[in-house]
């Protein structure tokens, strides 16, 4: 590890970025009713859940963090020799809304299918691994 400062602060930065984005996440999650997406393909799932955390960012008693928060629904990737129809796409995309670089953070979708799954996505082994910090995802992370 670095002995730079701005190494440590961009590593606290990034672990609250992330945080905030599963947290973001998991109150747009909460305000869906499952039974109502039971036989729902993935791309009504996700625009669901998209549509219900823009509903958690643009409440009148929406935390004061949540304002510099954007969230879009399957926006199309700008990759090198890929273009049009043939860029890749992300289920769900939250962006960071500052002056300068915006970090962005990827999430796919994955519907889940058994009881059990939703322990193995949502549990103390799933997500909640981000939102208590224990782990953080380097890979899909761009900052």
């Amino acid at each position: 590890m670095s002995s730079d400062p701005s190494d440590a602060q961009k590593a606290i930065y990034r672990h609250a970025f992330v945080r905030n984005c599963f947290i973001l996440l998991m109150r747009g999650y909460a305000g869906l009713k499952a039974q109502d997406l039971q036989a729902a393909e993935e791309p009504h799932i996700t625009g669901e859940i998209v549509r219900s955390v823009r509903e958690v960012l643009e409440a009148d008693n929406a935390e004061r963090w949540m304002q510099d928060f954007e969230i879009h629904d399957d926006p199309p990737q700008n990759i090198a020799g890929k273009f049009g129809k043939h860029r890749p796409r992300i289920d769900i995309e939250f962006v960071r809304v500052l002056r300068g670089p915006r970090p962005h953070f990827h999430i796919e979708a994955k519907r889940l299918y058994r009881r059990a799954s939703v322990n193995e996505y949502f549990g103390t082994s799933g997500l909640a691994m981000f939102i208590v910090g224990n782990m953080l995802p380097k890979k899909i992370l761009r900052v």
